[in-house]
């Protein structure tokens, strides 16, 4: 199967990092490598970190000496990922076992396909509300639907990286996720698949 490359980006607030990587390094699919950059991180996020990869070979570390924020810092994740699929994923939700083996096999021909969410309250704990009952969750082809509000969540994607090379550098003025899902609009459209795979 193709290798598909999670993507991390850390900075300071580990709360949920533990079950993050225990979701993250339990999924079903069996072709994966990690990459987490730290952006500069000074709580215990990378002693978090580091005992997952004694664990697991396959997560890589990468600490940053310079601030980045958030979104160089994916950026910079992207760019060392070199699955033919990368997922990202940030520190506070947890994936379903099966997200990413479900996200691949339903992607097609399609850029980026993206997954429905649990909305859990600070304990992780789902409270009956999806992002589907916030908003409306389908399939997109225009940029102007993306353009104005986007509800799509990186963590709820799944992108190819023939399509991610073609949109690096990120624009700094809007979250990745957004750019990521307004570009996806200029090259083949949007993938809706309407299971909910993330407690977020």
């Amino acid at each position: 199967m193709p290798l598909v490359s999670v993507v991390m980006a850390t900075y300071n607030g580990s709360l949920y990092l533990a079950q993050q990587m225990e979701s993250v390094v339990a999924q079903s699919y069996p072709n994966i490598e990690i990459i987490v950059v730290d952006d500069c991180s000074t709580d215990n996020t990378i002693e978090i970190l580091k005992s997952f990869q004694l664990q697991y070979p396959h997560i890589k570390i990468i600490r940053k000496q310079q601030n980045l924020g958030y979104i160089k810092n994916f950026e910079k994740g992207c760019g060392l990922a070199s699955g033919e699929y990368i997922a990202v994923c940030d520190q506070d939700d947890v994936w379903h076992a099966d997200k990413i083996i479900k996200m691949q096999a339903a992607i097609g021909s399609y850029p980026l396909i993206y997954c429905d969410s649990v909305l859990c309250d600070e304990d992780l704990q789902p409270i009956g509300v999806n992002i589907s009952d916030r908003g409306n969750c389908r399939d997109y082809n225009n940029p102007l639907q993306q353009a104005i509000f986007c509800r799509i969540y990186g963590h709820a994607t799944l992108i190819k990286r023939d399509f991610l090379q073609k949109v690096i550098p990120f624009l700094e003025v809007i979250p990745h996720d957004w750019w990521l899902s307004y570009m996806a609009t200029l090259y083949g459209g949007i993938k809706y698949l309407n299971e909910p795979l993330v407690n977020y």
